[in-house]
């Protein structure tokens, strides 16, 4: 282990072991040790620990599968006893059919024709190695005549007594992560009523719907420092590379599998789905959410790209407008809350339903296995859902046109303790306390009571406070002391429920709790009477 460890990160040999700056975090000082036995690593910065195998695998992104052939290959290690001489007879088979499928494109004009069509160039047709499925059985004599034992030919899945099953389809081969053939996606270039729009190799020995993505050996070069795009179909993943979205993948016309997710956050800390805008691709990316919510991880979770309705990434790629909506991409977190407020005006819903989807919600996030993220993301969902339920409340208070703007009649109250000081005497406690929104008549506030302690209310008769700011308040004076009393005390009562309103919205936002809730619900109620 040391010896391969040592080829990628700096080693010296400290009280019997090998040390070194782990490679999985950063760190100052080295923790990263090579027990003594040389059999396994671990790391006391952030755990990370395992055999020569888990380093390869996690240091260079790679499967199981991959470190194996590679070390084996590096030491001259041969591996025919490890794999069976069928899968290696089903490899062979799958290169020598899309060499073939491959030779009959270059010269079936409607196929060339229909890819065209669909906005596929050339060095993509050469990149995805299309190919054409002929009619007949040439393709089984040919393969026959390569001394492949009709066993083989059984067991690849391609053939139906002898004839092609995907005969007069555009051929996509499907490949490993190694890049070898191993399954093929055939496309139908004229839509048939009684026939599927696409047929997949079923599963053998070599091939897997639930463990593999379509054009991943492709990708995986990228993912370090671009996030996988997971679309739906393999004409989405040919166009978003032909535009030079190289990290886009699919699954195979199947559903989002627990494997494909190890897959992709082996490599990726946060993919991006991307499904069709119609509701089985709306359906899709959701049961991919759902699927991913017990597993997700602060460093290991997904990003969704909702396309609009009737459009999906081939579609959208061919208008250029692709790249604007992926840039419009929801986290995990907003894209289940929107679903299950069904990006509805929260305030507009009905209260039976808004409480629904906060349940909901709430459920959803409960299935996540990491104690830490289920607590934030369930507290998140409530402060999400309490903040768009009064934002649009204060706001429309805010912006209606009052005869008398709050700003307005605080002005008014400063320049009635002006021209009647007197009144400052029984209100001098709860002015003293009182905190206008407005900075500068907070300060004006503050002369006001300066001038009032320094010499009473002689003081504030002959001073020039009313001028500047409240000289359009005069009008004040012809108000009488009881009712500027009762103005004051009006203000005050409003003020002080809006300063504990705030105050207890707050707390209910760093800690929801009911009792938290049910004063918001009682100070809303006194708001509204003020």
């Amino acid at each position: 282990m040391k010896d391969v460890v040592s080829q990628h990160i700096n080693l010296i040999y400290q009280k019997n072991r090998w040390v070194g700056s782990c490679p999985f975090h950063e760190e100052k000082t080295p923790s990263f040790f090579i027990a003594e036995d040389d059999k396994f690593y671990y790391c006391f910065g952030c755990h990370a620990k395992g055999d020569i195998f888990t380093f390869l695998m996690d240091f260079n992104k790679k499967t199981f599968s991959e470190v194996l052939h590679d070390l084996c290959d590096k030491y001259g290690i041969v591996l025919d006893h490890l794999t069976h001489s069928n899968d290696q007879g089903l490899h062979r088979l799958h290169e020598e059919v899309s060499q073939f499928y491959e030779r009959q494109l270059t010269f079936n004009q409607q196929a060339l024709d229909y890819l065209s069509k669909r906005g596929i160039q050339q060095d993509t047709i050469k990149k995805f190695r299309l190919g054409f499925a002929p009619k007949g059985v040439s393709l089984y004599q040919y393969l026959l005549e390569l001394k492949f034992s009709k066993k083989v030919l059984e067991e690849s899945g391609i053939f139906k007594d002898k004839y092609d099953r995907f005969s007069g389809r555009i051929q996509i081969p499907i490949c490993d992560s190694r890049g070898r053939v191993i399954a093929f996606g055939g496309r139908l270039m004229n839509d048939h009523p009684h026939q599927p729009k696409y047929l997949n190799s079923s599963a053998t020995a070599i091939f897997s719907k639930k463990d593999t993505l379509f054009a991943y050996h492709h990708g995986r070069k990228y993912f370090k420092d671009k996030a996988p795009i997971v679309v739906e179909g393999y004409f989405d993943v040919m166009m978003l590379h032909q535009q030079g979205m190289t990290t886009a993948v699919a699954p195979l016309g199947t559903a989002l599998s627990i494997e494909h997710l190890k897959t992709l956050w082996s490599q990726h800390a946060s993919p991006v789905f991307c499904f069709d805008g119609d509701l089985a691709g709306k359906n899709a990316s959701f049961k991919g959410a759902t699927l991913m919510t017990p597993c997700v991880k602060a460093h290991q979770i997904a990003e969704f790209c909702v396309l609009p309705s009737g459009e999906d990434p081939d579609s959208l790629c061919r208008k250029d407008q692709f790249q604007s909506i992926l840039s419009q991409k929801k986290s995990f977190f907003h894209f289940v809350f929107d679903h299950y407020f069904e990006g509805q005006d929260i305030q507009k819903m009905t209260v039976e339903k808004r409480a629904l989807a906060l349940k909901l919600t709430m459920d959803h996030f409960d299935k996540i296995e990491d104690r830490l993220l289920k607590q934030q993301f369930q507290q998140e969902t409530k402060k999400v859902f309490f903040n768009c339920l009064f934002a649009k409340a204060d706001q429309k208070k805010m912006t209606s046109k009052d005869p008398l703007p709050l700003p307005c009649s605080e002005k008014a109250l400063l320049a009635s303790l002006i021209i009647h000081p007197h009144m400052i005497e029984d209100l001098l406690e709860d002015i003293t306390i009182l905190d206008f929104k407005d900075h500068v008549l907070n300060n004006l506030k503050m002369k006001i009571l300066d001038a009032y302690m320094d010499k009473g209310p002689q003081g504030l008769e002959r001073s020039h406070l009313l001028d500047g700011e409240l000289k359009y308040y005069g009008y004040i004076a012809q108000k009488s002391h009881d009712d500027l009393k009762n103005m004051w005390n009006s203000y005050i009562q409003k003020n002080s429920v809006s300063t504990d309103l705030n105050r207890v919205m707050q707390c209910y936002r760093d800690a929801p709790t009911l009792k938290e809730w049910e004063k918001i619900v009682y100070l809303k109620k006194m708001e509204a009477l003020k």
